[in-house]
């Protein structure tokens, strides 16, 4: 009988790594973060001039599903970004825009995954009619045993339900995942109008 187990056990794991490199290689490549303005108002906090200031919020969401590319997970931050406000018909840096605690040139970097949206705040100048915001973001990593596990995961109760503990020790499934190297830009120019996007 243990014998027995340990052929199927085998068999298991050869058909769930198959499912895993098909996987890897039938997935579309993950799309980009997808940038819009979710709010605008005014912020009550002057400037040097006495003039009322915005305050914008920025919604950044990952339209990824959940099995595309490696995992759909994404990261995303703007290090070494500039972003910049449109005044007139001049665009100009903005200093310390993200609003995170207190006045900061970069956000943190954070993760999204499939379906998530995460909203950050701009503190923009009381002339700006539009802004213009430059990320960059990268791919989870994900090893084939975590893959493996994620197809194991998706079986009928019954399959996970006979899978020894060790299995799912092995694949690491409750290990979080890490960003990748290739670090990509996606920017947009985002218009907004008095109190409401567009």
């Amino acid at each position: 009988m243990r014998a027995r187990g340990l052929i199927i056990f085998a068999a298991a794991v050869a058909v769930l790594a198959l499912a895993a490199v098909f996987m890897s290689f039938s997935a579309r490549s993950p799309v980009p973060p997808v940038l819009r303005l979710a709010n605008v108002e005014r912020a009550g906090i002057m400037d040097d001039e006495g003039n009322e200031m915005w305050l914008v919020t920025l919604s950044v969401s990952n339209a990824n599903p959940a099995l595309s590319g490696r995992g759909g997970v994404l990261f995303v931050k703007n290090e070494d970004r500039m972003d910049e406000a449109k005044t007139d018909q001049n665009w100009t840096d903005v200093e310390r825009p993200w609003v995170e605690g207190h006045l900061q040139t970069q956000i943190r970097t954070f993760d999204l995954s499939p379906g998530m949206d995460r909203e950050r705040l701009l503190l923009l100048p009381a002339n700006a009619r539009s802004c213009r915001i430059s990320l960059t973001y990268t791919y989870a990593v994900t090893s084939y045993r975590t893959r493996i596990a994620t197809a194991l995961r998706r079986t009928p109760r019954w399959i996970r339900s006979r899978v020894p503990f060790k299995m799912w020790r092995w694949a690491g499934l409750d290990l979080p995942p890490l960003p990748g190297t290739d670090w990509h830009e996606v920017s947009a120019e985002l218009p907004f109008a008095a109190g409401a996007p567009k």
